[in-house]
C-alpha cells in the first residue's frame, strides 16, 4: 500500500510489487516473531554500548585462521 502511495503505478512496477509484498510481508513477520530479542542499535550507541560484534568476530576469525 505504502509502495503505491509514493510511486505512480505502471506494468512494471505492478510486476515489482508481486515479488516485494510476499517479501515484506515475511520481514514483518520476522519483526513481529523477534521483537523481544531486537536491539534498538540507536539507544545503546547513545549510551556508548558496542552497537557490533565485528570487532569480537574479527579476532575470533583471526585466531581461527592462524590455527589452521
Amino acid at each position: 500500500m505504502l509502495c503505491r502511495i509514493v510511486v505512480s503505478d505502471t506494468a512494471s512496477f505492478g510486476d515489482c510489487l508481486k515479488h516485494l509484498d510476499p517479501r515484506a510481508c515475511e520481514f514483518f513477520d520476522f519483526l513481529r516473531s523477534n521483537k523481544g530479542t531486537l536491539l534498538d542499535h540507536g539507544k545503546r550507541y547513545r549510551s556508548g554500548k558496542p552497537v557490533s560484534t565485528a570487532m569480537a568476530k574479527s579476532a575470533t576469525n583471526q585466531v581461527i585462521n592462524a590455527r589452521m
